[in-house]
């Protein structure tokens, strides 16, 4: 996906049907922020040649959609749906992003918890629960049936506030669909 405005150019990335996106990344003023993220590569272009070069080292020109975010970007956007291998749909600067970005991706759950624990076994079922909570979540959400699956699962110590303490990170999403099926 491909945002274009006054600021400049916003690349961001589908993989596998899911947003790229990260928590501790740095959010507004620098602050890190433990909430996921979209990872997004910015960049102050005003060129045409300049937005395909940035395709070409960003995106492998596999751009879905281009978002217009100021009418003045126009030419940019243009060019941008242009130089993709595949044509992307155009969205006007009145369209929601949210929409068209959860119209891209596949169905997806983020479970990010905080457990107190006894010991690895109780800790084990804990995840486990969660990650069936996250692919129930998957399917709720529209997934084909069958197609739920665990794209990240991970339990980190908490340790600055009691050893028993973990956080539980479980990202679930469904197994992308060709293209021709949808």
């Amino acid at each position: 996906m491909v945002l274009t405005g006054a600021s400049g150019v916003a690349l961001g990335q589908i993989r596998d049907g899911l947003p790229h996106v990260e928590s501790d990344l740095a959010g507004p003023f620098g602050v890190r922020m433990s909430a996921p993220q979209p990872v997004l590569t910015v960049s102050r272009v005003d060129e045409a040649s300049a937005v395909a070069t940035l395709l070409n080292d960003h995106s492998r020109r596999t751009t879905d959609v281009v978002a217009l975010l100021d009418e003045g970007w126009l030419h940019v956007a243009q060019e941008i749906h242009r130089a993709a291998e595949k044509v992307p749909v155009l969205v006007d600067p009145g369209a929601d992003l949210r929409a068209v970005g959860a119209a891209c991706t596949e169905p997806g759950a983020w479970l990010d918890l905080l457990v107190a624990v006894q010991g690895t076994e109780e800790l084990d079922q804990l995840q486990t629960r969660a990650e069936q909570q996250a692919c129930t979540l998957v399917a709720a959400n529209g997934a084909s049936p069958g197609s739920e699956r665990i794209v990240r699962s991970a339990a980190t110590v908490v340790g600055y506030l009691r050893a028993s303490l973990y956080r539980l990170q479980v990202r679930a999403s469904s197994r992308p669909e060709p293209k021709d099926e949808r």
